[in-house]
């Protein structure tokens, strides 16, 4: 399931970057499969995933980046 390889992605990623795009994707999946939490239905979809999702990405958080001076990827100012 699509779920299980966002997850899989994000196991061993270290790129804030990435993690960004990592956590819209989750974001998306949580919007497509659980529109409404009090739906049984949709719940029993997402439910399975719930504690893998929440592992993933709570040890992240908080984030604190601040991009090298020299990353041409820094769109900062």
């Amino acid at each position: 399931m699509f779920i299980n390889v966002v997850l899989q992605g994000i196991e061993n990623e270290r790129d804030p970057r990435n993690l960004v795009i990592s956590y819209d994707l989750i974001q998306f999946i949580m919007r497509i499969y659980l529109p409404n939490p009090e739906d049984p239905v949709q719940r029993d979809l997402i439910d399975p995933f719930l504690e893998d999702i929440f592992d993933k990405i709570s040890c992240y958080f908080p984030i604190n980046f601040v991009p090298p001076k020299n990353d041409k990827h820094n769109i900062t100012p």
